[in-house]
This record gives C-alpha cells, structure tokens and sequence, in this order.
C-alpha cells in the first residue's frame, strides 16, 4: 500500500508528484488501466500530508495530486476537495495542481474549493475525448456532451482566470464525418488552452480491442488529427495572445533549452495557468517572480522580469 514509503524525487525539481489514488473503475472501452492497475484504491488523507509535508521541508513549493481519476478521491472519510484544502494548508506549499480529474465525478464542491483556495492553480486538465455523443456512448465515458458542456461553464464562471486544457482522439471505433465534425465544432466553441489528441491505436486487452471493430481507414485517422491539430494550435495562439501587455506570476524551473536569438542563455518557469514563460534575466529556481509578457506563440509566453519594489 505504500503507506510510509516516499518515492525518490529530483532535488532540482520545484514540482513533487504526489500520487493519492491508484487505479480506475471507468472501463473506457479504449483503456487498458482498470485491468492493469486495478479498481480505484485511495491513499488515506494523513499519508498523503505526511508525503506533503515532507516535501514541503524539502523546499518544494509545488506539488501534483496524481491519480487516473484523481478527482474520484474518496479514503472514507476525506473527500477530494476537502483533501485540496488541507494539502493547501501546508506551511511552504504555494501551488497546488492536480491530473487528471474524471468529468463524471467533478462535482460542485471541488469547483469551490478551487476557486476558494489560493493555492490551487487556475489551471485544470479535463478530458473530453470526443464531441460527438454517440462517439462518447461508444467510449464508455459516462457523460454527454450537454454534461460537459455544462461543467465547463460553471468552471469558467466560478474562476475566470482558469486555463482548461483537453484530451482528443479522432478516429475512434465507428467515427463518421458527422461525429467528426462535432468534436471540431466542440473544440472551437469551448476554446481549450491547449490539448493532447491522437489517433486512435488498438491497444490490446481492451474491451475495444476484442469487440470493436477498428474499422477507421489509418489515412482519415491522421487527417482528422491533423485538422484538429491546427484548429487547437491556432485557438492556443489566439489565447497566449491575449497576455501580452500582462505581469504574470512565475515559479522559476531553471535554465530553459531555448536560447534568444543572439544565442545568450534564457530562463524558464510556469504560471498558475501552467503556461510556459522565457525570460532572459537570471533567476534561481524555486522562486516566484512577476513576468512582463510582451511576445507569445501558441505554447509559449516570453518576457522581462520585474523588479520587485
């Protein structure tokens, strides 16, 4: 049960994964993690802010609340959002994240608590899958598109600075031009932050797998995700667009890849939204600076830091 052990972390890190429900009872047709990793076990709430603590007198500022369906936390006693409260309480925890949080069971008192909680970021990754309710049906996902539709509305309205971001798969068992087309006409009126999409792969042992006909020509797979990419990519850069001429709040990662164009060194950090940003003025890790954003591209902020007053 783990109960006790901690994983070994990167010391150069400034985020800690903190794992608090293993396994998943959904059985998504496409999914293999419910036969793999078994149903949904909880970690009791005291271990888990044990493992919080520990980090946080580690010197991390940041932690991750990872499950399969982590929003479906339950050890009997504490539910999800009171867990996000109280591992928000820590002494020298700043910033709180989760992934990933399961549709069905995300529910009005997680959505206050985000937005009651300083600590946890306005930014949430929640997977769509499709937008096409036979596509969904055809999927097990547990939800329709009226029901996502519908939280992703209250979300917006309860934290406005939320930065969303999606799983998408095209060419799913069955997909027709018509469920294709709802899940394009989805994405451009919800206007996700950013997503991860696919293709469709038959992954073996799945119910999908053994029942399902994988009947999606690979060619209109890969056309369907192509268009999806771009439309997702040009929707991002619309968004990051918008923070130009902003300070956005930074927890400095490090030394970034990226170099400025006369090859000098350049640095990187994350916001709440958990947008990437570059900036050139040197900065150790661990801290949190005001960024003045005055360039962006699809997956990335740019800017100057500010002087603290």
């Amino acid at each position: 049960n783990y109960i006790g052990i901690d994983p070994q972390r990167q010391r150069d890190s400034t985020n800690a994964w903190v794992t608090i429900i293993r396994g998943c009872d959904k059985f998504c047709t496409f999914c293999i993690v419910p036969y793999v990793r078994g149903r949904e076990r909880s970690l009791p709430a005291e271990e888990i802010l044990r493992q919080v603590q520990t980090l946080a007198t580690e010197g991390f500022r940041e932690v991750t609340l990872l499950g399969q369906t982590v929003n479906s936390y339950n050890d009997g006693v504490t539910n999800f959002a009171s867990l996000l409260r109280r591992v928000a309480a820590v002494d020298g925890i700043e910033r709180v994240r989760f992934t990933s949080p399961y549709p069905v069971d995300f529910t009005d008192d997680v959505i206050a608590a985000m937005a009651e909680t300083e600590q946890v970021c306005a930014s949430l990754h929640l997977p769509l899958q499709s937008g096409s309710e036979a596509q969904l049906a055809a999927m097990r996902r547990g939800y329709t598109v009226a029901r996502y539709r519908a939280l992703v509305s209250d979300l917006r309205a309860t934290i406005p600075d939320l930065a969303l971001t999606t799983d998408i798969i095209t060419g799913f068992c069955g997909e027709t031009d018509q469920d294709f087309q709802q899940t394009f006409d989805l994405m451009q009126e919800l206007r996700f932050d950013s997503a991860f999409m696919f293709k469709y792969s038959e992954r073996s042992g799945t119910h999908a797998a053994r029942a399902m006909s994988d009947d999606i020509p690979e060619a209109v797979k890969k056309e369907r995700l192509q268009r999806v990419i771009e439309l997702q990519e040009e929707i991002s850069r619309q968004i990051n667009a918008d923070a130009i001429g902003s300070q956005v709040e930074v927890l400095v990662q490090g030394e970034s890849k990226r170099r400025a164009k006369d090859g000098s060194v350049t640095y990187y950090g994350r916001t709440p939204q958990n947008k990437v940003t570059v900036f050139l003025q040197p900065v150790p890790a661990n801290r949190i600076i005001s960024v003045a954003i005055d360039r962006t591209t699809s997956h990335t902020l740019f800017g100057s830091v500010v002087p603290p007053e």
